[in-house]
């Protein structure tokens, strides 16, 4: 199972990556409002954040619907009488998950593609002005280290879809077996929540709903 702890501890690293893009494109901003621009795409990058955020959302959104379908599934698979109605809500998490991919990276390429760029003609272009300790081009420098820290921070989505994935697996073999003849034992997340009414995936439906509705202005 993926610990709570360790879905809200991850969970903040990642807020507080995004939140670093966010300070620092609201700096450059800030000064675009009485300077203008050295090169055109001043404004547009410090925008382009943005849409590495909503993709990241949108792959906790994909997450949280695959643990509910999880924790909703547990009522049945412990009480159904017939291995179809026990088996199936499984199979169906088995293929959400299988086909499931995440948009954040490929969004977070493009940024660092265009940041890398915009960083070039802008070097370039102050280069050529003579302007020194321009207060943009530390701020877009600054960019590259900040977009890597939070491609780190996001790393972890694979390792809490590769757990949910083995546990929904493991309920799975459980849920279509023989279990008299095989005495397999009944895995960890679902005993869990035979005992307890709840197990730690009902907990992070609550930590990944809240990435979800998270605003950065």
């Amino acid at each position: 199972m993926y610990a709570p702890a360790e879905l809200k501890a991850n969970t903040v690293k990642a807020i507080n990556a995004f939140t670093a893009l966010q300070t620092n494109a609201a700096k450059i901003a800030s000064i675009l409002t009485t300077t203008a621009p050295v090169i055109n795409g001043e404004q547009q990058i410090v925008n382009e954040w943005r849409n590495s955020f909503v993709a990241a959302q949108a792959d906790f959104q994909t997450l949280l619907n695959q643990t509910g379908a999880f924790t909703s599934s547990m009522q049945s698979i412990l009480n159904a009488t017939y291995e179809t109605a026990r088996v199936q809500p499984l199979w169906d998490n088995v293929n959400l998950i299988a086909n499931s991919i995440f948009t954040y990276s490929a969004k977070l390429a493009a940024f660092s593609t265009d940041i890398n760029n915009l960083i070039t003609q802008y070097d370039a272009a102050i280069a050529s002005s003579g302007v020194t300790n321009d207060p943009v081009q530390l701020l877009l420098h600054a960019f590259p280290a900040q977009i890597f820290n939070l491609a780190n921070a996001l790393a972890f989505l694979q390792d809490y879809k590769t757990a949910l994935a083995e546990d929904v697996s493991a309920c799975l073999l459980w849920a279509g077996s023989d279990l008299g003849a095989k005495g397999l034992g009944i895995p960890p997340a679902l005993k869990e929540f035979q005992f307890t009414g709840h197990s730690d995936y009902t907990i992070n439906t609550g930590i990944l709903q809240q990435f979800t509705t998270l605003q950065l202005s």
